[in-house]
């Protein structure tokens, strides 16, 4: 099994000059856990992404902020909740504005 775990990704736009290219997380083959990674100012979109033939894989408790399209993750994999527009409501829940 091949795993992505624990990793911070911030500003992730690397440029050459004339180019530039975007660092995501993903996996293109069976049986990957990616897992526990935060990918913040993200210009990767999607910044989780699952080749169409890669199934599966394990992915949860992510995060990726700053993208317009934050995962994309294809059908026979296992995934976790993903929450999306939850932290007003989260700090409402627990007495905090």
């Amino acid at each position: 099994m091949v795993a992505a775990e624990k990793n911070t990704i911030r500003n992730n736009t690397v440029s050459t000059g004339t180019s530039s290219a975007s660092i995501r997380i993903g996996a293109s083959v069976t049986a990957c856990r990616i897992e526990g990674n935060n990918l913040s100012q993200s210009d990767a979109s999607p910044g989780i992404a699952m080749d169409p033939t890669a199934t599966k894989n394990i992915i949860f408790r992510n995060t990726v902020t700053g993208s317009a399209s934050p995962y994309s993750i294809s059908a026979g994999n296992q995934v976790g909740t993903i929450a999306t527009r939850c932290s007003r409501h989260l700090r409402q829940a627990h007495g905090r504005t």
